[in-house]
């Protein structure tokens, strides 16, 4: 993608919002040559998986650490002492946020459940 290719000559990163494609249109990041963006999207609208379903997907070799993370980071080692600030997790983890609420979960456990034994030929997140 040339906007991608653009991106990395500047020293950029590109974030590709794909809320509005999640489940509306087919989308794939090997396809548009995305592999190389961050991209954020929720399930909340066509996915119908309810409130706070939301992503972020980055690239595999990213170093880029957020400016605030949410104590959930700090969680992939509790044998560390307590350094008295939040600490960021490696990999993945650098971007958990607070908190997240089991009620969201089983929504979407329930709705992609719903939508399986409805239709097999529905593509996305329902299937």
């Amino acid at each position: 993608m040339a906007t991608l290719s653009t991106c990395e000559q500047v020293g950029a990163e590109l974030l590709v919002d794909a809320y509005h494609a999640l489940n509306a249109i087919p989308f794939s990041l090997r396809v548009e040559g995305l592999e190389g963006a961050y991209v954020v999207g929720g399930g909340y609208k066509y996915c119908q998986l309810g409130p706070g379903n939301a992503f972020l997907r980055f690239p595999a070799d990213t170093t880029v650490q957020p400016v605030v993370t949410g104590w959930f980071s700090e969680f992939t080692d509790l044998t560390k002492a307590p350094s008295g600030r939040v600490e960021y997790g490696p990999g993945p983890a650098r971007f958990a946020g607070a908190r997240t609420t089991s009620r969201v979960i089983i929504a979407g456990r329930r709705c992609s459940s719903f939508l399986r034994s409805r239709s097999s030929r529905r593509r996305g997140c329902g299937s």
